[in-house]
């Protein structure tokens, strides 16, 4: 299925304002450009979700690797990703600098995950922080970013998925 912005949610409830922006200064050695952001949020968590069951084609249960580069706009923040269905699955907070930061980390999706959790990447407490290059893959070990432009936003058989790519 389709990733494209309309599918891409901005939630919680922080009230920090959040923007797709193209940025001119992306990770060292990444063609990416574009940047899920969050600006000005004071408390709280505010993150972009999406629904799993969008961009996950069935069986979705299993181990998973999140990959993505973080970075904090103007002063350091905490980020969270988190998996959350009625309650949370999943909660990883990070401090992170105003340097582009690659995070990498095991998630596990069970078989309820896929009927209506959400893939959170986002901000808790005060600041603003972006995202790019969000991925998940079957399996337990990540691997390098790289686009494919017939691969980009959509699942891709059974072992990738670009959550948003260019």
């Amino acid at each position: 299925s389709n990733l494209l912005v309309g599918k891409w949610n901005i939630a919680s409830g922080g009230n920090g304002t959040g923007i797709i922006a193209i940025i001119e200064d992306p990770p060292a050695g990444t063609p990416l450009t574009k940047t899920f952001r969050i600006t000005g949020n004071t408390s709280g968590n505010r993150d972009w979700c999406q629904v799993i069951p969008d961009f996950v084609e069935k069986q979705t249960s299993g181990q998973w690797y999140c990959t993505c580069w973080v970075r904090g706009i103007g002063a350091a923040c905490n980020s969270l990703i988190r998996v959350w269905s009625s309650s949370q699955r999943f909660n990883k907070t990070t401090s992170i600098s105003t340097d582009w930061t690659k995070l990498s980390f095991p998630i596990t999706i069970s078989g309820t995950d896929d009927v209506d959790a959400t893939i959170q990447f986002g901000i808790t407490g005060a600041g603003s922080i972006e995202y790019l290059g969000m991925k998940l893959e079957s399996g337990t070990k990540p691997t390098d970013w790289s686009p494919a432009p017939e691969d980009i936003a959509k699942f891709i058989g059974n072992e990738t998925i670009e959550l948003y790519s260019e």
